[in-house]
């Protein structure tokens, strides 16, 4: 139950960025698939759900990393430039 729980923390947190249509589609079609499988299949299912929330969400934190980096080293650089400028000045 644990694990359930988890799953759809993440997936209240991934579903804050989408669109609220997609959502109810996506839960819909999701209860009448799971009203009709055994409970091994929907223990399997919620297993590869939570892996591909992850992965997406690891993607996302990912990306927006590598743009701080980014950031952060334009930032160095022009900090540099204005280091040696102040340095020749003087």
């Amino acid at each position: 139950m644990d694990f359930v729980r988890k799953l759809l923390r993440r997936l209240r947190f991934v579903s804050k960025f989408s669109k609220p249509k997609i959502d109810k589609v996506l839960g819909i079609s999701f209860l009448l698939k799971s009203i009709f499988l055994q409970f091994e299949d929907k223990a399997k299912i919620a297993r590869w759900a939570y892996i591909g929330v992850d992965v997406i969400i690891n993607i996302f934190i990912t990306i927006r990393l590598a743009q701080i980096l980014r950031e952060g080293i334009q930032n160095s650089s022009e900090l540099d430039k204005r280091t040696e400028e102040h340095q020749r000045t003087n």
